[in-house]
């Protein structure tokens, strides 16, 4: 019984972390701690049912993580790189445990544009091979070193990139477990020591006072976004928080500050389509309208297939009254995605502006058909059935749109010059006075002049 109730909490804890699938060889490391049988045939076979379900959970794990986008493909990093990128992390993590210093929440890869910017890499797996070989002869007999580090490395293993995830070469929270099996060394060899009680207590306080002090100190970095990143970035200056800070001042409203992050960004890694469309939004929203199509360009030179970059770079042409720019990007997504109806209704605006009225005209029928509620779609068919002087159409846009978008106080003053154009001056004044009372900027003599018309 103990032993499917083992099965269902091994999948349990699958489910709540992949890391988990490592369970089967802790177990025959536990055993190997307590059993002198531990390696028999029998007890090894007892561990077959934990070992299919990691297999099945690994691999699926595997797949979604490649399906969802978090697998690098890191083409331009070979194996064996790879492998020295899984020494270079298995070492960062040792040293963590040593001095838990400059610690961050992202540690990014040793590399700048695809190539290795530390010596430390090559490095690596010596440092390793030599603390192996010490280790061999120190303690070779002692079950417990045998123990704690094989319960380190095969609890570390499966997050040390050699099929990478993420961005990240390192992440602190994958320390929780394996250090469990260095500590046990530690308290081990702490327990061996010739050393007055009292001694070993005030050493364990002296060092619990420290790791508090610093743990209080890390806590305050996790304050805010902009605090967090700003302290990662003061460490490790890496692309990805740049944008993450990018994107935390955007998110505030401060594209000020945000501009510099992204522009930091596409230094560091310039072959990064998101960072262009990043830094392409923020020169959008502060009116640098060339330099976000500039970096639209580039984003879509990168990533050809990205539709959204075409939208967003024709939505920059059209605010700056490129309409000719503009209607190529939204005709080029209409081409490839027919049912864009963002395209349609940008393009629609951009033909209404540039004097295409029928063109406009059939882009917001295309839109409304497939989009009934779209308020905006409606009042700016009004505006383009006012221009066709076809205002009882109008007059009907604009009722509709305020139907469903209520505070569209424009639309008020546009339903009420259509309004007065069809000579319904008493409806076309109460329409003028709702938008004026509403903060819409109202010419005074235009509800004189309807008040006159309307006596």
């Amino acid at each position: 019984m103990l032993f499917f109730l083992s099965l269902i909490a091994f999948v349990f804890s699958i489910l709540s972390k992949a890391q988990a699938v490592i369970l089967p060889f802790v177990l025959i490391l536990v055993d190997m701690l307590i059993f002198k049988n531990a390696l028999s045939r029998k007890n090894l076979l007892q561990k077959i049912p934990h070992f299919i379900i990691s297999l099945i959970f690994g691999g699926l794990a595997i797949y979604i993580q490649k399906k969802s986008g978090a697998v690098q493909d890191f083409e331009y990093f070979s194996f064996f790189t790879r492998i020295l990128f899984s020494c270079y992390g298995f070492v960062q993590y040792l040293s963590k445990l040593v001095l838990p210093i400059n610690l961050s929440c992202f540690y990014p890869y040793p590399e700048t544009n695809d190539k290795i910017n530390s010596n430390w890499v090559y490095v690596a797996p010596f440092i390793i091979l030599a603390l192996a070989s010490i280790i061999y002869k120190l303690k070779k007999r002692d079950s417990v070193w045998i123990f704690g580090l094989l319960f380190f490395v095969v609890t570390i293993g499966p997050v040390l990139q050699l099929i990478p995830v993420g961005d990240a070469i390192i992440a602190d929270r994958y320390t929780y477990l394996p250090y469990i099996g260095l500590f046990i060394i530690i308290a081990h060899e702490f327990e061996k020591l010739k050393w007055r009680t009292l001694v070993k207590n005030t050493t364990i306080c002296a060092i619990a006072v420290v790791l508090l002090f610093l743990s209080f100190n890390r806590i305050l970095k996790w304050k805010d976004n902009i605090t967090l990143y700003t302290d990662s970035l003061k460490k490790y200056p890496a692309p990805i928080i740049y944008n993450n800070l990018g994107a935390a001042y955007a998110e505030l409203g401060d594209y000020k500050k945000a501009l510099p992050c992204f522009t930091e960004l596409v230094k560091l890694k310039s072959r990064y389509p998101s960072g262009y469309k990043n830094r392409a939004i923020t020169n959008h929203k502060l009116s640098n309208y060339d330099a976000a199509v500039a970096d639209y360009t580039e984003a879509i030179k990168q990533d050809p297939t990205n539709l959204q970059n075409y939208l967003s770079r024709g939505d920059s042409y059209k605010t700056k009254n490129d309409f000719t720019n503009a209607i190529k990007d939204f005709d080029y997504v209409l081409s490839k995605d027919s049912n864009n109806i963002d395209a349609y209704y940008s393009r629609g605006e951009s033909l209404g502006k540039s004097g295409k009225m029928l063109e406009a005209l059939n882009d917001y029928n295309i839109v409304i058909r497939r989009k009934p509620n779209y308020a905006e779609a409606y009042s700016n068919r009004g505006i383009v059935n006012s221009i066709l002087t076809n205002y009882t159409a109008a007059i009907a846009d604009f009722t509709k749109s305020i139907e469903l978008k209520a505070d569209g106080w424009s639309t008020y003053m546009n339903r009420s010059i259509a309004l007065k154009s069809t000579g319904n001056y008493t409806d076309a004044l109460k329409d003028a006075l709702v938008a004026q009372k509403n903060g819409y900027n109202v010419d005074p003599l235009y509800i004189e002049d309807l008040q006159k018309m309307g006596k």
